[in-house]
């Protein structure tokens, strides 16, 4: 809103929130606060934690503390050097301006508790949270977690949303590094489906000696 404090300065007004799901590793937050040093990862609920913070590259300590609210965190005594989090609103706060680029890795999106780390349970999130989750082909989302089930890291993932995006648009891009495409079922629901190759059912023959006749 730009209207200050967790809502930022004038300079932030009308410019999107960020997001961050899953897990990311130097995520690079958004200045809200530039006169008490706060920062955000994410804005849409609660996150899971900050389990590391650079500046420059250089890693802090540990986080001082974890503090309930941006009210809370502003009024708290961090030392030069030092950070605390506020985890509920996805903020970090430095105890000194910031002297380069901060970056931190970061376990996100984590609402009433739970951290969704996998494609299919982080497109139903986004589509929850935007109110279309009768829209969604729900059980095509967890058989593609189900299909990724067997990789080393289970398939999860981590993003960190920044600019405006279409639903459909941010799960065909998900969706492509899991060999899936997305799409809008004739019902009118989002889905994904993964391509796989199967028992051939039909011969394509160029001379055309049988049905059906391809010319190119």
């Amino acid at each position: 809103a730009g209207s200050g404090g967790a809502e930022g300065g004038a300079d932030l007004r009308d410019k999107p929130k960020p997001w961050l799901l899953g897990r990311c590793f130097n995520a690079e937050p958004v200045m809200i606060d530039s006169v008490n040093n706060v920062l955000q990862f994410s804005a849409y609920g609660a996150i899971q934690g900050v389990t590391a913070l650079y500046e420059r590259g250089s890693q802090f300590g540990a986080s001082i503390g974890d503090y309930a609210t941006y009210a809370a965190l502003v009024a708290a005594t961090i030392p030069a050097g030092r950070w605390g989090t506020c985890l509920a609103t996805g903020m970090i706060r430095l105890g000194a301006p910031p002297y380069g680029v901060i970056t931190g890795d970061v376990d996100g999106d984590a609402p009433s508790g739970v951290w969704r780390r996998k494609t299919g349970e982080i497109i139903t999130r986004v589509a929850t949270h935007l109110g279309v989750s009768a829209l969604t082909d729900t059980a095509s989302l967890t058989a593609l977690d189900a299909a990724l089930a067997g990789l080393g890291n289970q398939g999860r993932i981590g993003i960190h949303l920044t600019d405006q995006e279409t639903l459909l648009s941010l799960t065909a891009r998900l969706a492509a590094p899991c060999n899936a495409q997305a799409g809008i079922s004739l019902l009118g629901k989002l889905f994904v489906s993964r391509v796989g190759i199967g028992t051939p059912t039909v011969t394509l023959d160029a001379q055309h000696r049988q049905m059906p006749r391809v010319t190119s």
